[in-house]
């Protein structure tokens, strides 16, 4: 016996009882009656998914806005980090950090490690080369790129900042507690393993063919719908 079943037949029958008098209640009419209950429930139900997904869809624009202002706010601090060192902009410390992390990197996997297109990126190299805080060689397993090392000077202006940068880091984050600030990174991780291939593997696909190609929601893709 299905006792589900049982208890939403009972609900049905009590319901069916309190809008009909005795003498008019049957079974054609109850079996009528639970047809539009059911049809009545299977509409609320599809409201409350078409809201779920209006709901999803500002969720998700809201989570967009919110990791933009987060990357504003460290930039505001950042300017005020290196205010008085060679370096300019905060990618300038991120590629010095990535060359100095890795002893040579060439400028694609520089600019893929860091995640910014090459015309911006040869921009960044273009002034730590001028600035002599990076120099660069070539390549002996690829005649046709160039190896970028950090100098001594990158290397000082990277000692230099370094309280600067985590001072700054300590302002951005000074609210979370360290379990949060857990949790935060590694929501973070999982966004960069899931977008990065995209990055590298589709940078000149447009907006309409990637929505068509990329899983947008949980156990779902967009042939599914």
């Amino acid at each position: 016996m299905s006792y589900p079943l049982l208890h939403e037949l009972l609900n049905l029958v009590e319901r069916y009882e309190e809008l009909c008098a005795p003498g008019e209640q049957s079974m054609d009419g109850f079996l009528r009656f639970a047809q539009q209950e059911k049809a009545e429930d299977l509409k609320a139900k599809d409201g409350a998914t078409e809201m779920k997904k209006v709901d999803d869809a500002y969720l998700n624009a809201m989570i967009a806005r919110d990791i933009s202002f987060v990357y504003r706010y460290m930039r505001y601090f950042v300017r005020k980090a290196i205010k008085d060192s060679p370096l300019q902009t905060i990618d300038e410390y991120s590629y010095l950090i990535s060359i100095m992390s890795h002893h040579k990197l060439s400028k694609t996997e520089l600019n893929n490690y860091n995640v910014v297109e090459k015309t911006s990126g040869s921009e960044i190299i273009r002034r730590l080369l001028s600035n002599g805080l990076v120099t660069q060689s070539r390549n002996p397993q690829d005649k046709r790129s160039m190896l970028l090392s950090i100098t001594p000077e990158g290397r000082k202006a990277l000692r230099s900042v370094m309280p600067h940068m985590q001072q700054s880091c300590n302002l951005l984050l000074r609210d979370l507690s360290w379990d949060q600030k857990m949790y935060l990174h590694t929501l973070h991780s999982q966004l960069c393993e899931s977008n990065h291939p995209l990055f590298l593997s589709e940078r000149d696909t447009d907006l309409a063919e990637l929505v068509k190609k990329v899983p947008t929601e949980t156990g779902s893709t967009s042939a599914d719908k």
